[in-house]
């Protein structure tokens, strides 16, 4: 406590009991997709390999050959040659104990110390060092090596993701087409797992386990995946964990009358979690030169990530335009898409050369029409972990009433701003949302089991997906 020992006006700052609710971010992505091992990878800026003359004998392994002093065996005339490990990286030679082994030339100079791609000291004799150069003359770069498989990865851009899993080529075609479909079409962040093989994910079970620890991911995808089990994989870890959605592909072998085959897997509550798209889309393929068939799943999470931040996550992701797609892989006509949208099955379609996302809806069954749509699942979503995250603050504090009204005003202040954002429907805010947290939901019995229970309700916006207009002629007068 401060002291006061002298008449005057005294001005303190007062923490607030409690922080306003953040909202969390709703549009961070999770890949998964194929990657070879053997993809090429693009050269580091800068670096390449060098040569450097040595000035002692080396034996079949390379390391310096010692003498009866345990010195280095000089030789009188130098001779080329790259220091490398066995891996092909540039090395230094170590001691038993793990010390660099100071080398030295003829005439007691010091040995030359570079630094390799990996920013570990490559000791190597003194003189002039030259390029290494290949057949024609260039010199050799240091390649970016692939990013190991089966581990999320971050990316935040295109040329990031070039730099862990190479730029467009047949190795990593479904993938790299995806995550720069992402990122043109407003992504800006996504975790990326790459698999050496397709089989690897015939069931991406154990893969998608590894996004578990990945807190931020909202939104995941595996492109071109479109078997039922696939599907049943990617649901299930949704679900499971609550605070994501699964964007599906489905199988464009399949015609629009075969609902069951563009969508193997039948809506349910678990499904809610999920929306699927259909048919696959054409871009242009920087490998071929020539126009290519891919899955949308990719450019899809990046139209969310758009509509995110542009409208809100409350905000419909349909009606959008497919930045990049140069055409859908079959045509759908309304008639045809009348019989794919009740059934869950968002539609990607044509409109007089502009291609655009014309669904909005989950693959919830009937008896969970209250998350029959995308932007209805992302937002309760978005509530939940805004909530959660904000409330931490509540925990071990005294179950009492001061503890309810700091709950009821910050929660309430939350979604407050909600409602002026445009995310929940009401003309005042008393119809748009409550929040109760006194005696009623904490009777004595619920705060000995030391519990402290809140009851919210909202009322969230729902797209407009019909849009109906009744004309009818009346008589001029």
């Amino acid at each position: 406590m401060p002291q006061y020992l002298s008449p005057g006006v005294y001005v303190e700052y007062v923490p607030p009991a409690s922080l306003p609710i953040a909202g969390v971010a709703t549009s961070i992505a999770g890949f998964i997709g194929v990657v070879a091992d053997d993809v090429t990878m693009p050269p580091r800026p800068g670096q390449f390999y060098f040569e450097f003359p040595s000035q002692f004998q080396l034996d079949d392994n390379g390391n310096p050959v010692l003498n009866d002093e345990d010195e280095p065996e000089l030789i009188v005339d130098p001779i080329p040659f790259v220091v490398k490990d066995k891996e092909g990286k540039p090395a230094f030679f170590e001691d038993d104990e793990g010390n660099s082994v100071p080398l030295l030339d003829a005439d007691g100079n010091p040995t030359v110390f570079v630094k390799d791609k990996d920013e570990k000291t490559a000791l190597v004799t003194y003189g002039s060092h030259v390029l290494v150069k290949d057949n024609e003359g260039n010199p050799v770069p240091v390649l970016y090596d692939v990013a190991d498989a089966g581990e999320p990865i971050l990316i935040t851009s295109w040329e990031e993701f070039k730099t862990k899993f190479g730029d467009f080529q047949e190795g990593n075609k479904i993938l790299a087409h995806a995550v720069y479909g992402f990122f043109f079409n407003g992504g800006t962040r996504c975790h990326v797992l790459r698999v050496a093989t397709a089989t690897e994910i015939d069931d991406p079970s154990d893969e998608l386990e590894k996004f578990e620890a990945v807190d931020e991911i909202t939104i995941v995808a595996v492109p071109g995946a479109v078997s039922d089990i696939q599907h049943n994989a990617i649901i299930a870890h949704c679900a499971k964990m609550g605070d994501r959605v699964a964007i599906l592909d489905g199988d464009q072998t399949q015609g629009p009358g075969s609902v069951n085959g563009i969508r193997p897997v039948g809506r349910s509550q678990q499904a809610s979690y999920a929306a699927i798209y259909y048919p696959w889309i054409k871009v242009f393929d920087p490998v071929t030169k020539a126009p290519d068939t891919i899955p949308p799943s990719g450019h899809i999470a990046g139209i969310y990530a758009r509509n995110d931040a542009t409208r809100g996550v409350f905000k419909a992701p349909a009606n959008e335009v497919v930045v990049n797609a140069l055409d859908v892989s079959r045509s759908i006509s309304k008639a045809q898409q009348d019989g794919l949208n009740p059934e869950g099955i968002n539609v990607i379609r044509s409109f007089k050369g502009t291609i655009k996302v014309w669904g909005a809806r989950t693959m919830a069954d009937d008896a969970n029409a209250d998350f029959r749509y995308i932007s209805t699942r992302r937002y309760f979503n978005y509530l939940v972990e805004s909530i959660n995250d904000g409330t931490q603050f509540a925990v071990f504090e005294p179950n009492d009433l001061g503890l309810w009204q700091r709950i009821k005003r910050t929660v309430g202040d939350f979604l407050l701003n909600e409602w002026r954002s445009g995310a929940l429907f009401g003309e005042t805010p008393d119809k748009a949302f409550f929040v109760k947290c006194d005696a009623e939901t904490n009777p004595k019995e619920v705060r000995e089991l030391g519990q402290v229970v809140t009851l919210i309700g909202v009322a969230i916006v729902k797209p407009a997906e019909f849009v109906i207009f009744r004309i009818q002629q009346t008589a001029g007068e």
